[in-house]
């Protein structure tokens, strides 16, 4: 009813935020056939003035109607571009059925009824699903203006406001805003996920430096051993070096075995999160200097005690 609002769709997910997961099984639109597949997609509930205010239309197949939104009504879905082009390989993805893999064997399922562009629903990794809004709190109006957008917050409260006294606006802003809050929120949390993993690596190198000095120190006795004994210089370092070096190893390979079943968890399930495999060799190269660097200070400063002196040494 304002003059310059063109539209106002109603979603649990704006464009551009970070939306709602959910592990979905898609099901075949065979009935004979008992080929399924689990994916993890970002999921928003929207009513169909939403794809109204975005100006979509459908690919394939059709949006949502009013009917779609009564609770009797047959359970639909809408999936847009980027997730029919990944889980179904050129195929139409229309008929297909979709349950909540959280709902289990019994749970509603969702005929795929349409196809949309990519609307901005999962930013950091695309492929999404709709589904009709039924009722619930907590959701966002979506409004498509004439003109500049925060001029129309006054108008919009008091129209709130008059609609319904209890019900609150808690911030009005552009679209545009939405997605740069997104990924500055996304950009701290990976910020802080890189801080943290950075100060663990060089917590890790400076305890493994410490432990093999000392560990070198330690056996000063044995090195004037082997020197009174006639052992060059560079057999005690090779001696040294190999027994720290065996150990970095085994501590590579548990860890390498622990990254890799932590990376497998993240990708089976597709959240985004995933380390990257080419870090793996660059923490253990890191430790592996790490050791030779705490192998030698230690190694050539006891090379240069006397053997009779590091004889006598506890």
């Amino acid at each position: 009813a304002l003059p310059g609002v063109d539209a106002v769709g109603l979603t649990t997910a704006l464009p551009g935020e970070a939306p709602y997961r959910e592990r979905v099984v898609i099901e075949p639109a065979v009935e004979d056939t008992d080929a399924r597949s689990r994916v993890m997609a970002a999921i928003a509930s929207v009513d169909p003035d939403f794809f109204t205010a975005l100006d979509a239309r459908p690919l394939v197949g059709r949006l949502f109607r009013p009917a779609d939104l009564l609770a009797d009504a047959p359970p639909v879905a809408i999936v847009d571009r980027a997730f029919a082009e990944r889980h179904f390989a050129g195929a139409s993805p229309l008929g297909h059925r979709l349950r909540l893999d959280d709902d289990g064997e019994s749970g509603r399922t969702f005929e795929v009824v349409g196809v949309v562009a990519d609307l901005g629903l999962s930013p950091t990794d695309p492929g999404g699903l709709y589904l009709p809004l039924r009722g619930g709190r907590g959701v966002d109006l979506l409004l498509r203006v004439a003109g500049e957008p925060l001029t129309f917050a006054g108008a919009l409260r008091a129209e709130v406001g008059a609609h319904d006294s209890t019900a609150t606006l808690r911030r009005i802003q552009p679209l545009d805003a939405v997605a740069k809050d997104s990924a500055t929120t996304l950009g701290a949390v990976g910020g802080a996920a890189v801080l943290a993993g950075g100060s663990a690596l060089v917590l890790s190198w400076l305890g493994l430096f410490a432990v093999t000095a000392l560990r070198v120190t330690e056996r000063r006795r044995e090195i004037g051993v082997r020197r009174a004994l006639g052992a060059r210089n560079i057999q005690i370092l090779a001696w040294l070096g190999r027994r720290t070096l065996i150990r970095v190893a085994l501590g590579a390979a548990l860890g390498a075995v622990a990254f890799l079943l932590l990376h497998r968890a993240l990708v089976s399930a597709e959240l985004g999160l995933a380390s990257r495999i080419v870090d793996l060799p660059l923490v253990g190269l890191a430790f592996v200097v790490g050791a030779a660097l705490a192998t030698a200070g230690p190694a050539v400063r006891a090379l240069r005690i006397d053997p009779a002196r590091a004889l006598g040494a506890d």
